[in-house]
């Protein structure tokens, strides 16, 4: 995979991850303070206020709360993941290794929470066990990858993108039988997209140590994968093995 698509893959699967500030509970936005759905204050940016001008707005509350528990107005604005990419850039040889180290531990991570929210919060058993098996084998595979990064020099951020936490937020209050499907369909996009991914990784990086963890982790992703869409059937839900782009499932 080229660099610049490694770059936006990497990108999109980070999202400023570890940049944010949360908020707590006293302290939530309002209306106004999202300018272009981007999550920034547009007066700290010197830009108009949308609030009054049928701009983009941050929903006060879903039945009565914040969904998100995101503070958009403390958001800080640096961002070490795109610090990291824009360093590693000056060497292209070895920019394909850590973005893609960068990107699998941005994975696990989102992997791990979402399942503990699954297993907390849903209402079908199998799923739950489902969830269970997603955060043991990904809180598994994190271990392994963390040295390997930091040899690399790649700091994998501690915590979810704002984007991404205000998904688990709000995913968090929907009811049990809700909730479990739309596990199982972010669960299916996302295995699909790491099969490929990770099998083709598996084949490309250089460096010995990351090409084994992708070889090591491929037949889990694909165990997964198999799993989540048996369980998407069960519940009557597209079991597709395909990208809209053609790209399919290795198995």
């Amino acid at each position: 995979m080229k660099f610049n698509t490694l770059t936006a893959v990497a990108a999109a699967a980070c999202m400023t991850l570890g940049s944010a500030v949360f908020a707590d509970p006293n302290n939530l936005p309002t209306k106004g303070n999202d300018v272009n759905g981007t999550g920034v204050n547009g007066a700290a940016h010197g830009q108009p206020n949308t609030s009054d001008q049928g701009g983009a707005m941050v929903p006060d509350n879903v039945n009565g709360a914040n969904p998100t528990g995101v503070n958009l107005r403390r958001m800080e604005m640096g961002d070490p993941v795109s610090s990291q990419i824009n360093m590693w850039a000056k060497d292209p040889n070895t920019a394909g290794d850590r973005l893609f180290a960068l990107e699998a531990g941005c994975g696990n991570m989102w992997e791990v929470q979402f399942a503990k929210i699954e297993q907390d919060k849903g209402s079908d058993p199998q799923v739950k066990q489902l969830a269970s098996q997603i955060e043991r084998d990904h809180a598994a595979a994190q271990q392994k990858l963390e040295p390997i990064a930091s040899k690399l020099g790649v700091k994998i951020p501690e915590r979810l993108s704002p984007e991404k936490q205000a998904k688990l937020n709000l995913y968090s209050q929907l009811p049990g039988d809700q909730l479990d499907k739309v596990y199982l369909s972010e669960m299916k996009a996302d295995h699909l997209k790491d099969v490929n991914v990770y099998a083709d990784h598996a084949k490309t990086i250089q460096d010995p140590d990351l090409r084994q963890y992708a070889q090591d982790t491929l037949p889990k992703l694909r165990e997964h994968t198999a799993m989540i869409l048996k369980q998407n059937e069960t519940k009557g839900m597209p079991a597709e093995t395909t990208f809209n782009n053609n790209m399919s499932m290795n198995q």
